[in-house]
């Protein structure tokens, strides 16, 4: 799959969740405690903005065409507002059965919800995006074995094997259907949102 724009970020700055908000790029940094601005045209740097989370690094990002929504490793989502100098406005806890459920990484707005990656599960939650309640854990455990990458010889016996998780989720409205790939993965799987819990699903490589 060929690269249409490019940016690089900083060797100090490990990039993490990206959005599109109008006619903005914004891209969360690990570390850093730095939002990035881009334009969307083009990709050139407009800004870096400090950007707080309550653990003090960035995992996940989205939006839902008013807040930058974030996700920082811990079982807090957070809302920041691009119109009040990115000030958080809200968070919301996740919790599944009423249990607070930490490492909540890559974030997807869809459809009212939010999609969401939990580090090291192959699962994906749909989370209430009122009151973090998880509406419903959808197993993916067969996506892993699908990538033929991770299972090579050279992965296996690579230090970064147990870091090859799922980790990437992307929605196209247009189809409604959902992208999805995880770090150091040689796939990326578009499946059905009527469908997202099923064995049915299509494959990108």
């Amino acid at each position: 799959m060929p690269f249409i724009q490019e940016f690089g970020f900083n060797s100090s700055h490990f990039g993490e969740g990206v959005t599109v908000l109008g006619d903005k790029v914004f891209a969360l940094t690990y570390k850093a405690q730095q939002l990035i601005m881009l334009s969307r045209q083009d990709f050139q740097l407009i800004g870096m903005f400090p950007f707080m989370t309550s653990t003090r690094e960035g995992w996940g990002l989205t939006t839902d065409g008013e807040f930058l929504i974030a996700s920082d490793g811990s079982a807090n989502i957070l809302f920041f507002d691009p119109k009040d100098d990115f000030k958080l406005h809200h968070n919301i806890t996740v919790r599944n059965d009423g249990h607070a459920v930490t490492d909540v990484n890559e974030l997807e707005y869809v459809e009212g919800e939010l999609l969401a990656n939990v580090w090291h599960e192959n699962c994906i939650l749909r989370i209430d995006i009122v009151t973090g309640n998880v509406i419903e854990q959808i197993d993916l455990n067969w996506i892993p074995y699908m990538v033929s990458n991770i299972h090579s010889n050279t992965m296996k016996r690579s230090k970064y094997k147990q870091e090859a998780v799922m980790n990437g989720i992307a929605y196209n409205p247009a189809t409604r259907h959902i992208f999805l790939t995880g770090k150091l993965w040689d796939s990326i799987f578009e499946l059905e949102l009527s469908i997202l819990n099923s064995r049915d699903h299509g494959i990108v490589p």
